[in-house]
This record gives structure tokens, C-alpha cells and sequence, in this order.
């Protein structure tokens, strides 16, 4: 069992054909293992013991290739996802939000008590120094947020850090455009094979490409400006289940 990094209920983008092990498909399906449904109650706020109807919610990625996933066994949300990035973007539900992340709801913060994310984003979102606004995205599902981690998280340096716990090629949203060691924006690039074999045998031709020689890269729009989809190069191997 690989560990997993988030937080129960968080959903992510991968671009597999399989789901990775300790998830579940965002299809709208009924959950069927027990263990899978008290744990998605709980990340739910659901209070009545009532989890025999937990479904996963129904979310269509935004391109072909691409799927939705939602974490069943992480860590507890009411904890702190320090392994992130500060400015790390992620979908949760309403009622399971780790505490060093903010819902993306536009609000202005002190720049005193969040100064690292001051510096790192500045006014992209809008606010006057010294204070920090936090970008305004409107979630796509009911009962879920985004929320942008804020304090004790990692700094994006550019030579600072692999992401050594993630699957090769999934896809985060950040609130930040340089891009950090070990990540590519998500901009449709074509790649040679030669040097890029793990992440070729990863996307293989699901976005183009003749997969022996060269391979394309997902493209994905941002919701608002000033945020950037990158995918990782390198971290776990993302072995079928």
C-alpha cells in the first residue's frame, strides 16, 4: 500500500485508466466496501450513522484522458497537510477542510499573520498591501470548496523539493506560475520518449503523440488567472492496482 499524503474525501486529477489504490472514481457510484463508506461519512459530516447510500460524487474531468478521483484512505482532515505547497489548490468537502488550508471564497487576510503567502502571491487576486486576497473559484460540485493551503506548508522553491509522495502525472491547481522542481505546466507540450520513459509510459497517447518516439503533455486552462495546472515528472511509479 502506497501512502497517501491527503486528506480523506480530497478529490484529484490523474490521468490513468485505472484508479490508483486508496482511491475511488468520482462516477456517482455507490460505495460498496464498508471501511470506504464510514470514512467518506465522516469526511461528509454526516452525523446520522446512516452510510449504507454514501455514493462519491459525479465530476467529468475537463478533457479526454483525464479522470477525477476521490481519496479513501489518507489522512484525517482535521489535521495539518504540511507535505503541501503553500499555495497548493485542492477540491474538498465543505465539512473536511485540513486546517492550514482556506476556503477559495476571495476573502482578505492580514499580511501579517500570513506573510509567506503574501509574498508568494501578492495582489494576483487583488487586496493592497500589506494585506492578501485569496482567489474566488466557485466549486464544481455542491457540498465541496476549493480551499488554498495558506500557512505551514512547504515554500515552492524551484530547486527545493521533489514530489517523492505523488503518483507520476497527477495534476495539482496552483496559486503561483513558477514552476517548481520536478513540475510541468499543463500547456499540451510534445515531449521526446528518450529521457522521459516513466512519464511516457504514463500518459502514453491519450494526448497525442506516437508514444515511441514523442508523447503529448495534457493542456488545461486554469479556472482564473494567476492560477497554473502542473503535473509531476517524477515521485511513485502509478502501478494498476
Amino acid at each position: 500500500m502506497v501512502d497517501i499524503y491527503d486528506s480523506v474525501g480530497t478529490i484529484r486529477l490523474f490521468p490513468f485508466y485505472w484508479v490508483p489504490e486508496g482511491w475511488l472514481g468520482c462516477d456517482g457510484a455507490t460505495v460498496s466496501d464498508s471501511r470506504f463508506r464510514e470514512r467518506l461519512a465522516m469526511a461528509f459530516g454526516r452525523k446520522d450513522g446512516k452510510t449504507a447510500s454514501v455514493k462519491v460524487p459525479k465530476l467529468d474531468p475537463p478533457t479526454p484522458g483525464l479522470r477525477y478521483c476521490i481519496c479513501v484512505e489518507g489522512e484525517w482532515y482535521d489535521g495539518v497537510l504540511s507535505e503541501d505547497y503553500l499555495g497548493s489548490i485542492k477540491l474538498f468537502p465543505a465539512t473536511a477542510i485540513p486546517t492550514n488550508y482556506l476556503t477559495c471564497d476571495g476573502r482578505l487576510l492580514e499580511g501579517e499573520r500570513y506573510n509567506f503567502l503574501r509574498v508568494l502571491i501578492g495582489s494576483t487576486f487583488g487586496g493592497e498591501e500589506p494585506n492578501v486576497a485569496l482567489p474566488n473559484l466557485k466549486a464544481p460540485l455542491p457540498d465541496f470548496v476549493y480551499a488554498i493551503a495558506v500557512e505551514n506548508a512547504r515554500w515552492p522553491a524551484p530547486n527545493d523539493w521533489n514530489p517523492e509522495n505523488e503518483l507520476v502525472g497527477t495534476i495539482s491547481l496552483f496559486a503561483f506560475t513558477s514552476i517548481p522542481q520536478d513540475y510541468r505546466p499543463c500547456d499540451g507540450s510534445r515531449l521526446p520518449v528518450k529521457g522521459n520513459e516513466m512519464l511516457a509510459s504514463v500518459f502514453k497517447d491519450r494526448f497525442g503523440g506516437d508514444v515511441y518516439n514523442v508523447f503529448d503533455t495534457p493542456k488545461l486552462e486554469a479556472p482564473l488567472p494567476g492560477l497554473t495546472y502542473y503535473f509531476t515528472t517524477r515521485g511513485i511509479y502509478p502501478s494498476p492496482p
